[in-house]
């Protein structure tokens, strides 16, 4: 397990998943859009605090 804390946060993290978004072409694919443009592919990091039973979502957005 990885756990994330700091840079802000007030309790440590845990990772329960990673996930991929892809499409069938380099334009789409992204489940986020940032900026109105959505991205040819994402990897989606979610992580758990138990403590509070609250997450965390980061998301790595990939152009053509």
């Amino acid at each position: 397990m990885y756990n994330v804390s700091g840079g802000g946060l007030k309790d440590v993290y845990t990772t329960v998943q990673f996930h991929f978004h892809f499409g069938p072409n380099n334009t789409v694919g992204s489940e986020h859009i940032v900026d109105g443009e959505h991205y040819a592919a994402e990897v989606v990091g979610t992580r758990l605090n138990k403590r509070v039973f609250s997450e965390i979502v980061y998301v790595v957005l990939s152009r053509s």
